[in-house]
């Protein structure tokens, strides 16, 4: 679901793919957008200051770009390249962010529509991270930075990373904190250098499911984020040039974590799969 409350319109995905936009004045079902070919996992509604944009993902492996403007919608651009599900959304200006099942955040450019060129930002630790659902994903304006889910193990006095031992049931739900610089003129190449690794967040054992901001007072963003356990965890995103961040009781911070990049085809997880059924 996604709500712009400045213009009283509500988008609520399905699990049939369809999209069902709300005028929450009237309580009125406005239109119904149909392209999506299973579950809609994700929303984002750009409607402020003359905007006109919904963006849906979906489990069908696609993002699907609609001009809501007038009673009927109309889709403006099918993106390709997600893996698995597209589990969570969001803009920075007209920069879409992609949180898929892979190690990494696929961004796009919405004025060319077309993914932006060997940019796909690396959110898995390379020692000991693991792929998972990029389930929580969200830009801050007051810390201007990106803040997504990732997991990782620790040892059990959480000085540093290690491979995952045996016994070891849940990973470590973390956070990771890249800030963004300001987005390049129409036409301009973004390069990976617009994007700055800053640090890793660890929260609780399980992973973030969910993130969403209470709003920001005097240059600091309250963050509320739930994992797979059940727990809360609470963070405030500052102003500044160093992005410092506020956590809540029980969380750590961790810097200069290497983040690697590692794409897994479907390909890939199909063989292994027919392995599997050989044995």
């Amino acid at each position: 679901m996604a709500v712009d409350w400045s213009t009283s319109r509500a988008a609520l995905g399905s699990k049939s793919g369809s999209v069902a936009m709300w005028n929450l004045d009237t309580g009125r079902k406005a239109q119904v957008l149909r392209a999506h070919r299973d579950e809609v996992c994700a929303l984002k509604l750009d409607l402020q200051g003359g905007g006109h944009r919904l963006v849906s993902g979906s489990r069908d492996a696609t993002v699907r770009v609609w001009d809501v403007r007038d009673g009927a919608g109309r889709e403006v651009a099918c993106l390709r390249g997600i893996r698995g599900r597209a589990c969570s959304l969001d803009m920075h200006g007209d920069l879409l962010y992609v949180g898929d099942f892979s190690s990494t955040i696929k961004v796009f450019d919405l004025r060319t529509l077309v993914p932006l060129p060997s940019l796909k930002l690396p959110n898995a630790p390379i020692f000991a991270g693991a792929e998972c659902p990029v389930a929580a994903l969200h830009y801050s304006a007051a810390g201007k930075v990106l803040v997504s889910s990732s997991i990782g193990w620790w040892t059990n006095k959480r000085e540093r990373l290690e491979e995952a031992p045996e016994d070891t049931e849940h990973p470590m739900a973390c956070l990771n904190i890249h800030a963004c610089g300001k987005v390049p003129a129409s036409g301009a190449q973004l390069r990976p250098a617009h994007f700055e690794y800053v640090c890793t967040v660890r929260m609780c054992p399980g992973i973030a499911t969910c993130m969403d901001n209470s709003g920001a007072v005097g240059g600091t963003e309250r963050m509320l984020l739930g994992t797979s356990s059940g727990a809360l965890a609470g963070i405030s995103l500052v102003r500044g040039s160093s992005n410092k961040l506020q956590l809540a009781e029980g969380l750590a911070m961790e810097e200069g974590l290497p983040l690697g990049v590692e794409e897994f085809s479907d390909e890939e997880d199909e063989e292994e799969n027919e392995e599997e059924d050989e044995e």
